[in-house]
């Protein structure tokens, strides 16, 4: 018994002596050199996936975990991401050396925003796992839009394959966002909603 709780207590500190050794190497590997101060890679790869995660949000059609996991590893975009990421640092130490700024304000914006985004990423999740699976396109209206748009300008040279599934996609979406807002429309029928007459006209 003894002897079992000795091997466990080993392999435990090896598994937190490893852990801890690859967060530290993660902190330590720098990905670019600006002046004297060096970006962690642990630093710039946070602030890539929250470009990515923004981006994919903001899309006016969906994006799967799987095409974020894409992005997340394209080098193009990184390298891209790469220079405007450089640029932004040097812009904002000029800023803080010239004092042109509120930090406290900024931060208190920040929180505000945090807070809406928040809120947006649960819907956004909602909205991927609760509606859009609920909602389908059939052949017939996938053939309506397609005989519509085939000729026109923008869709030369996309294969027929391609332009259904485009089209497919788009119809999903406009049926998801509708099913949603009818979705938030009964929830508020079912709601008790207030406004405080003090604060709000109605």
């Amino acid at each position: 018994m003894k002897k079992n709780i000795f091997k466990i207590t080993i392999l435990s500190l090896l598994v937190l002596n490893l852990l801890f050794m690859t967060i530290l190497y993660a902190e330590s590997v720098w990905i670019t050199k600006i002046n004297d101060t060096k970006i962690s890679l642990n630093d710039f790869n946070d602030s890539y996936k929250a470009v990515v995660i923004f981006g994919a949000m903001n899309s006016p059609v969906p994006i799967t975990d799987s095409q974020i996991k894409e992005l997340l590893k394209d080098k193009d975009r990184r390298k891209l991401f790469l220079r405007s990421y450089e640029d932004n640092h040097l812009v904002v130490k000029v800023a803080k050396e010239k004092n042109v700024f509120n930090e406290t304000e900024i931060d208190e914006t920040v929180k505000s925003i945090s807070k809406l985004l928040k809120t947006q990423f649960i819907i956004k999740e909602f909205y991927m796992k609760f509606i859009l699976p609920k909602v389908s396109v059939t052949s017939d209206e996938i053939s309506t839009v397609y005989d519509r748009e085939k000729d026109k300008k923008r869709f030369k040279g996309i294969p027929a394959s391609k332009l259904k599934e485009m089209i497919n996609t788009q119809l999903k979406y406009q049926k998801a966002q509708i099913k949603l807002k009818d979705y938030t429309e009964k929830l508020r029928l079912e709601s008790e909603i207030v406004h405080n007459r003090n604060v709000i006209e109605d």
